[in-house]
C-alpha cells in the first residue's frame, strides 16, 4: 500500500523544543513531497499560527487547525 497522506502536529511532533522544524525533519517532508506524499499539518492550534510553518515548509495544502474545527487551504 502507497502512503497518500502524512498529517503532522505540531508541538513535540514537528516543532522541536525551540519551536523550529529541524533540517532533517524539513529534508524528509520534502522528500516525501517529491514522491507524490501529501503532507500536512493537524493541530490543536489557530490556523495563522499553523500557516507559518505551513508557509516555511513550502505546503500548498489544507491545514487542518483548531483540533479539526477549521480546515483551510495555504
Amino acid at each position: 500500500m502507497d502512503i497518500k497522506l502524512v498529517a503532522l502536529d505540531l508541538d513535540d511532533t514537528l516543532l522541536n523544543k525551540s519551536l523550529i522544524v529541524s533540517p532533517r525533519t524539513r529534508e524528509a517532508i520534502a522528500q516525501a513531497i517529491a514522491k507524490g506524499v501529501t503532507v500536512t499539518v493537524a493541530t490543536g492550534r489557530m490556523y495563522s499560527s499553523a500557516l507559518i510553518y505551513a508557509k516555511q515548509l513550502g505546503l500548498d495544502v489544507p491545514l487542518i487547525t483548531y483540533n479539526g474545527g477549521l480546515i483551510r487551504r495555504v
